[in-house]
Parts: C-alpha cells; structure tokens; sequence
C-alpha cells in the first residue's frame, strides 16, 4: 500500500511539473516586465521568472511555517512524555497504597463487627419488661 501511494504521488507531482514546463514554454510567458516595489523599479525579466520565484517563495514560506510546527509540536510531546514521566514516579510512590488501605479497611470491619456482637449481650432487660429480645 505504502509503495501505491507513492507511486501516485510521484506520478502527481510529475504531472504537475510537466503541467508547468509546458505553460511556461508558452511565448507568452517570455514577455519582459519590470517589477515596482514601493520606490524601486526592477530591471525587465520574463514572466516566467516572476511565477518561478513567486512559487520558491510561497514554497519556502510553507516550508518554513511547516518546520515551525513541527518543531513546536515535537516540543509539546517532550514536554509531555516529561509530565508522564513525573506522573508515574508519583503513581509508583503509592504504589500498593490503595490495597494497604483495602486490608486496613476490612480490619476495621471486623472490628466494627466484633464490637457490634459484644454489645448484644443477653441483660434480660427486655424480657423482665415483657418485651420479647429483638435479637435473639
């Protein structure tokens, strides 16, 4: 799949490319012009010059705006994996943490069992009133 897709996009930048020689072979395209940028005017050049330029420039200013974010995003992911890093010495320091608290939890469980079955202790109380024991 990997050798297709390169295949067509290689096959669609040399259509391209021929796509351009072709339009700027036109004589059309060798017609002089001179350029005035602000005060100064430029010697006459072919108008094939023009659009060769205007292209490398538009090409070097996506190039550099995509260098730039890649740049950008490879710090972000640093940034990230660095955080990841923090989070998991922090994680690892409680590590059996929560199953040191599930075994603290169920002791005192039994405590509050054991304590519960101590109290129930048959006084008579209830039966001397004519009241039947509730828990018996």
């Amino acid at each position: 799949m990997k050798v297709a897709k390169w295949c067509f996009v290689f096959l669609f930048a040399f259509a391209l490319a021929w796509i351009l020689i072709f339009t700027f072979s036109q004589k059309e395209f060798h017609a002089t012009a001179p350029i005035k940028i602000f005060w100064y005017q430029t010697p006459e050049f072919p108008m094939y010059v023009f659009a060769a330029f205007a292209s490398a420039v538009t090409l070097f200013f996506g190039f550099a705006a995509a260098a730039y974010y890649y740049i950008a995003g490879r710090a972000g992911i640093r940034s990230k994996k660095k955080e990841i890093k923090r989070l998991e010495g922090i994680i690892s320091e409680f590590g059996d943490e929560p199953a040191r608290l599930k075994a603290r939890v169920k002791e005192l469980e039994g405590e509050l069992e054991s304590l519960r079955t101590a109290g129930k202790k048959d006084t008579g109380a209830h039966k001397a009133a004519g009241r039947e024991d509730s828990f018996a």
